[in-house]
């Protein structure tokens, strides 16, 4: 019996330290944490006794006492290293796998040298040792070796307190005062472990990172925001400028398009004027391939409206900057852009351009409430639109979001009912403003373009009516039903 639990005790020890069984550990650190404070502690016992029983046996009787000693200040030891485990199992792990983020190493050692100590005091006073002397003893060795190792001391106590306070973790970015960069890949009792862009490693003593101020990047989980600034020729009108850097963000994959970027005239007090670009990236490692195709997909749409980004000239009272020619686009391009005018005749497009106009609209504007019957019919030369509609519990949630060459007002138009959506620019906006009896004169005229339109308003309710679920919700729904008839009987 004694030797089959000794035999369990140590093949677990095995199995899980040496001989590749560690994945148990790892997976279920709790099962095992129960298990090694069951298993190991008696093992050492057990081991013990036969010990002591083989020196019997040799006729050792002195080693006896000595051994018996021995083996129960190692299992004092044994039982602190267990119940430290499952503290740390229990009170600090927050998955099923040991979490080495939740407790840093630094700390988790400092815990594990402090349960120690105490399983190592518990023997003393079991045992009737003097604690006194123990100290006595002891605080002279510590006194010397702490001015020998003072700076080394430092390094430690920085580390628990960066360990404490976390600023930074495993994984995060970081820049310190002279420019040098890494990602965190090891903290310990003495220093900070940073791997650089070089795959160099940079070793940081705790005690020289916690005197001065560094900037934390941090990690791949966590998005990075930063600004660009481009410099634009003061001739073009800065709403012209906005709309075209807006749209080439926009096209840039690894830019995030929630947040919406934002564009802002940021200095117009030296000449070319200066642009701001706030954009957000999934993290920092992906904003160096995501701030190079910022800038190339501004060169390319700069290149199409026929302009550039201006370089800072200091000129001289003999010598003239060229003229910049920049030619915003009319109305008319802004039509013959429009998915429909495949539909228009030549005739009806000069027809809608002569009684419309260009609209500018600031970032967060009401451009057409829900409940309200649009005289007009918008169609986005720049900008983003957001459309919304009310829930069942009340709240606007988002439909579409509408972009340059998309449109809207067509509900009113064909309907004549009041409009179920809400458009919110959420950028500034340019719009070419056309009057509804314009449009309505020309669909009077041409059935199949009004069945066109009337597609595209169904879809739109469609996606209302998905929102509008709730059965309680009887006074937009009655509505959405109406229109909804309206419109297919323009279709059928």
């Amino acid at each position: 019996m004694v030797s089959g639990f000794v035999f369990l005790g140590v093949l677990w020890i095995l199995l899980t330290r040496y001989l590749g069984a560690r994945y148990i550990v790892v997976q279920y650190p709790k099962i095992s944490a129960i298990i090694d404070f069951v298993l190991i502690p008696y093992s050492i016992i057990l081991i013990g006794s036969l010990v002591r029983v083989f020196v019997r046996e040799s006729e050792l009787p002195d080693l006896d006492g000595k051994i018996r000693v021995f083996v129960v200040f190692l299992f004092y030891l044994v039982i602190a290293w267990c119940v430290a485990r499952l503290i740390e199992v229990f009170a600090f792990s927050k998955s099923s796998a040991v979490d080495a983020t939740r407790l840093p190493a630094l700390l988790r050692g400092l815990f594990y040298g402090v349960c120690l100590l105490i399983g190592f005091l518990s023997f003393l006073i079991v045992y009737d040792y003097s604690v006194t002397g123990v100290y006595i003893s002891t605080g002279a060795i510590a006194a010397i070796l702490a001015f020998a190792m003072q700076r080394t001391l430092g390094d430690l106590f920085s580390g628990i307190a960066m360990s404490v306070e976390r600023p930074f973790k495993i994984g995060d970015w970081i820049v310190l005062n002279d420019g040098t960069e890494g990602k965190i890949i090891d903290i310990n009792w003495r220093t900070t472990r940073l791997r650089g862009w070089d795959n160099a490693i940079h070793v940081v003593p705790n005690g020289d990172l916690a005197q001065q101020r560094f900037k934390n990047l941090q990690g791949p989980n966590d998005q990075y925001a930063p600004w660009y600034e481009v410099k634009i020729s003061s001739e073009i009108e800065p709403r012209i400028v906005k709309a075209v850097l807006l749209e080439a963000v926009l096209r840039c994959d690894k830019v995030l398009k929630t947040p919406l970027p934002v564009i802002r005239l940021k200095s117009a007090a030296t000449i070319p004027y200066t642009y701001m670009i706030w954009v957000h990236f999934p993290n920092y490692p992906s904003m160096f391939a995501g701030r190079e195709e910022i800038f190339r997909e501004i060169h390319y749409a700069l290149g199409r409206a026929g302009a550039n980004v201006a370089p800072v000239i200091q000129e001289i009272h003999t010598r003239r900057s060229e003229r910049t020619s920049f030619e915003p686009q009319t109305p008319l391009l802004a039509l013959k852009a429009l998915d429909l005018a495949k539909e228009l005749t030549e005739e009806e497009i000069n027809k809608i351009s002569a009684m419309s106009k260009v609209i500018y609209n600031d970032v967060g504007t009401v451009l057409l409430d829900d409940g309200s019957v649009a005289t007009f019919f918008d169609i986005i030369i720049n900008g983003v639109v957001e459309s919304s509609a009310l829930d069942s519990q009340n709240t606007y949630r988002a439909v579409e979001r509408l972009s340059p060459g998309q449109y809207f007002g067509s509900t009113s138009m064909i309907t004549e009912s009041p409009s179920l959506l809400k458009f919110t620019a959420l950028s500034d906006v340019t719009l070419l403003r056309v009057e509804v009896s314009c449009i309505q004169e020309i669909l009077s005229e041409r059935p199949s373009l009004s069945a066109s339109f009337a597609e595209i308003v169904k879809r739109r309710l469609d996606k209302i009516a998905e929102i509008q679920t709730s059965p309680s919700d009887n006074k937009n729904q009655k509505k959405l039903h109406n229109v909804l008839l309206r419109i297919e009987r323009l279709l059928d």
